[in-house]
This record gives structure tokens, C-alpha cells and sequence, in this order.
């Protein structure tokens, strides 16, 4: 029996890469993260911000403005789900603000929670941090770890660094969750690389979520839109659950739970 479990994204934003735009409205809201909940995944993870290479970057205000805008929906939805929810933020006044309106399971800082509030706010909530390796926020493709760099190692100890920093802050480390960050900067292939020795990261000891759903990595094979990739992305997802990787972040579930079920049947 598979271990891994998939944690479906939901973008309330103008300009995530592959779904930018579709979500704002509150209806269409609604409808995906049903959609998405159809499926049951273990966590659904919602963002209002793109952290695409060069992406404008919201205010807190017009961040706060964009879940405002559909919140009055997928309230009663998220209120009656089993799935953990996940907020994909990194400033401490949006979680405070919707963690009076919402459960907030997890927290998914994609710049590592350089804001000590959001560790206290962690703790208060009993939320669970995740991690994401990066070298800027948003990404950029110009700034990759050097070639002559092991991509393993290095990626390793710096998400080693910053969960003893949480467990010194007073997090414990079943709280803790790392993601190695395929694609931000990184190139095509050390993201391959970090798929390919993904029991590597897992050696660290903490839970591991990888997120590779339709990007630009991806390039190296395909030349077809984001939003058409999930073909691609349910062929990693089959190969990362046979690795036992505890999460993987995505963004259609039909294909990917379909994945995880063959890999299920290839594994009994």
C-alpha cells in the first residue's frame, strides 16, 4: 500500500503559470476546489500569490483581497472537508487574517519563514511548516545553483539548516516538511537530478513534499502548453510514490491519482 499522498493547488491569482486567472471569480473557485475534493487528497493547498519567474509580487492588502473575493464560497466547503488545508503565503498578516476564518493545517512559506511571527503563529494554530529550498523568491532563472555544485548536497543541507532553525525556534520535527523546490533555481537537469535521488532528501528524516506539477523543467521533453502537462507530471508522480515520497504537490488530480493507483498495482 502506497504512502504517498497528493496535495491538490488551488490559485487565486492573475498570474500563476499554468492556471493564472481561472479561480479569481468566486463561482469558478468553488467549482475547482469541489473538482479537486472529488478526488480526496490529503491536502489542499491554497495560494494568492505566483511565484513564476519575474512575477509581480501582491501587497498584503491585494493579497488579503484576492481570498476575500472567494472565501464567502469555499468557506463552508473547506469547513466540511476532510482534507488538510494549506495556505501558500509567505506574510505573517494574511495567516493571521484568514486563520480567524478558515483552519489552517499547514503553512507553505516559500521564502522559509524569515518572519519569526509566522513560526508563532505555527506554534498557536498547530500548524505544520513546510520548507521549500530556493535561492530568490520570486524565481529567477538567471540565479541557478552553480553546475560544478552537487545539486544533492547542496539542497540537502540547506534544508537541513532551516528545519534545526524551526526545531531551535521550538517547532518539533514531525511538524516539519521539505521541499527541495524543482525548478526554482535550479536548471532542467538538476531538477531531473533532485527527482531522480528523491530518497536522498527522504534520508534527512523529516516528511517530504515535491512539487514539479507542469513546470518548465518539463521543457526538456515537451513542448506543449503548462496546463497540458499533466500527462508529464502523472508519469513523475508514479515514478516519486514508488520512492515513497510522503506528498506531491499537483495540480490535476484525475491524472495523478490514477498514477498512484498503477503504481499501487505495480507495487502488490
Amino acid at each position: 500500500m502506497l504512502s504517498t499522498k497528493l496535495v491538490a493547488i488551488l490559485n487565486i491569482t492573475p498570474n500563476s503559470f499554468s492556471d493564472g486567472g481561472l479561480y479569481l471569480d468566486s463561482e469558478n473557485a468553488k467549482k475547482q476546489l469541489e473538482l479537486l475534493l472529488k478526488y480526496e487528497p490529503a491536502v489542499i493547498d491554497i495560494g494568492a500569490i505566483s511565484t513564476r519567474p519575474n512575477s509581480a509580487q501582491p501587497t498584503i492588502e491585494e493579497e488579503i483581497a484576492r481570498y476575500d473575493q472567494v472565501l464567502s464560497t469555499i468557506i463552508p466547503i473547506l469547513k466540511n472537508t476532510e482534507a488538510k488545508i494549506s495556505i501558500d503565503s509567505y506574510n505573517f498578516e494574511t495567516l493571521e487574517y484568514l486563520s480567524q476564518h478558515i483552519p489552517i493545517h499547514w503553512i507553505n512559506d516559500q521564502k522559509g519563514f524569515l518572519d519569526e511571527r509566522l513560526i508563532d503563529l505555527a506554534k498557536k494554530i498547530n500548524a505544520k511548516l513546510v520548507i521549500m529550498h530556493h535561492l530568490t523568491i520570486p524565481a529567477d532563472p538567471n540565479i541557478c545553483i552553480n553546475d560544478d555544485i552537487d545539486v544533492i548536497k547542496e539542497v540537502k543541507t540547506w534544508l537541513l539548516e532551516k528545519a534545526k532553525y524551526l526545531i531551535s525556534k521550538g517547532i518539533s520535527q514531525d511538524k516539519i516538511i521539505l521541499d527541495p523546490g524543482i525548478g526554482f533555481n535550479k536548471t532542467h537537469e538538476q531538477s531531473w537530478q533532485l527527482i531522480k535521488e528523491a530518497k536522498q532528501i527522504m534520508k534527512l528524516g523529516f516528511e517530504v513534499m515535491y512539487g514539479y506539477s507542469r513546470k518548465s523543467f518539463l521543457n526538456t521533453i515537451t513542448e506543449k502548453d503548462f496546463s497540458k502537462r499533466d500527462l508529464e507530471t502523472a508519469i513523475i508522480s508514479s515514478y516519486l510514490a514508488q520512492m515513497d515520497v510522503d506528498y506531491l504537490r499537483i495540480h490535476d488530480m484525475e491524472s495523478n491519482i490514477q498514477a498512484l493507483r498503477i503504481s499501487d498495482c505495480l507495487r502488490s
